[in-house]
């Protein structure tokens, strides 16, 4: 039987509780989930990629998610996805503005690998508009961060 594989590509910088959910559900229908952390993005990354990918495997191991992993890559998320052999690109999408700009990176996705469909997941619940900017800001003016990030995630922030 083939294993069907997901890509989640990002900058997770740090993996919260709504990155995982969506991470859960996609598992309700790819037998494998593999976050694709990205090495370079438009957005200046407060922990380096291979911090941000160990955490987010403490973080999966920490939650009980298993067939869930982390690889870090530079380039194009469509090559990544076909690197690690996935079968299709997922993204989280938590209001109107996620979805457009997922919507448009989705049709440039199509047009550098058609074979690799990317699937929305829309965020619900308690952590539907949670962010990674968020989370650094709760950290920095002194919040609770046990509602928002697994465990690790708040040692790794608070060594």
């Amino acid at each position: 039987m083939n294993t069907m594989k997901a890509f989640f590509p990002g900058s997770f910088d740090p993996v919260h509780n709504g990155h995982l959910d969506v991470a859960r559900q996609a598992l309700l229908v790819f037998d494998v989930v593999i976050f694709g952390v990205a090495a370079h993005n438009n957005k200046s990354s407060k922990l380096s990629a291979e911090v941000r990918a160990e955490l987010i495997e403490k973080a999966v191991s920490e939650v009980g998610l298993a067939r869930v992993s982390a690889v870090t890559f530079d380039g194009l998320t469509t090559a990544a996805a076909k690197w690690n052999d996935a079968n299709a690109i997922i993204k989280g999408v938590r209001n109107a503005t996620d979805l457009a700009d997922e919507q448009a990176q989705a049709a440039i996705n199509q047009t550098q690998a058609p074979e690799v469909p990317t699937l929305l997941i829309p965020a619900v619940g308690e952590f539907g508009l949670m962010s990674s900017r968020y989370v650094r800001q709760v950290h920095e003016l002194g919040g609770d961060l046990s509602g928002l990030v697994p465990g690790c995630v708040i040692s790794h922030l608070n060594d």
